[in-house]
């Protein structure tokens, strides 16, 4: 027994160590929040920027077909 439990020990140590720490887990999932978050404000900010845009575009619009109708 003695012969397979160091080498059994050895084998789930350096399993347990290959992947990442509790600390770069929750880093990770801090930084992917994180830029989730700014992904989302940068959205509503081009949603913000394309309707006045739109606006402006309606009003262009409704002063070309005026000034076609004075034509």
């Amino acid at each position: 027994m003695k012969k397979f439990t160091i080498p059994i020990l050895l084998l789930a140590t350096m399993f347990m160590s290959c992947g990442p720490s509790a600390e770069e887990k929750k880093a990770a999932e801090e930084k992917v929040a994180a830029e989730i978050k700014a992904v989302e404000e940068t959205t509503e900010e081009i949603a913000e920027d394309t309707k006045e845009l739109q606006m402006e575009v309606d009003e262009a619009t409704s002063e070309i077909d005026s000034l076609l109708e004075d034509i």
